[in-house]
């Protein structure tokens, strides 16, 4: 892949002491109109994002860190011992002022 580095999961660096930051982007024009920075987690899929009482809501399954990525693995998905112990998601909702 063009550009990608050597991290810590594959391409990425998991780095929760920075937490995981979160931008809301005017989709007319690209600007930046919120930036927050919540709790580290990581995620894969976005499950809806709506905007309520002056707030973009985004759910999502998450993840407490990205082990996730290693234990997908055909090796370890194919090997029954492994395959049933795989991380755990959860939804939850990121309520982002705007």
């Amino acid at each position: 892949m063009l550009g990608a580095r050597s991290g810590s999961h594959g391409t990425l660096d998991w780095l929760p002491e920075r937490g995981t930051r979160v931008h809301v982007l005017d989709r007319r024009s690209g600007a930046v109109e919120v930036h927050v920075v919540q709790p580290p987690f990581f995620f894969f899929h976005v499950c809806n994002t709506f905007e309520a009482d002056g707030a973009v809501c985004v759910d999502l399954c998450a993840f407490d860190d990205p082990e996730i990525v290693s234990s997908l693995s055909l090796e370890r998905l194919t090997d029954d011992s492994q395959a049933r112990d795989l991380p755990r998601s959860r939804v939850v909702r990121l309520s982002l002022p705007r």
